[in-house]
């Protein structure tokens, strides 16, 4: 089985540490949306939080809850 070398690891990190990153961010706004969810159903009381959510998705904003576990891209842009 081939190894990998130093030069192969150190150019991988950063996408792989973006990854962890987005995923953390993807798991926040899941449960996020998951417990507006229940709150305007009636399951579970509405917090301040969830409302703040709903009026910023509501006014086509990002969320501040969303903006507090984002991160700025490493990623070479795909554009030209």
């Amino acid at each position: 089985m081939p190894t990998l070398g130093p030069s192969r690891c150190a150019r991988d990190a950063p996408p792989a540490q973006e990854l962890v990153r987005f995923n953390r961010l993807i798991e926040v706004i899941h449960a996020s949306l998951a417990s507006l969810q229940k709150a305007l159903k009636g399951l579970v009381l509405m917090s301040s939080d969830l409302e703040a959510l709903g009026v910023a998705m509501y006014d086509g904003k990002v969320p501040s809850m969303w903006m507090s576990k984002s991160y700025p891209s490493m990623m070479v842009s795909l554009r030209p």
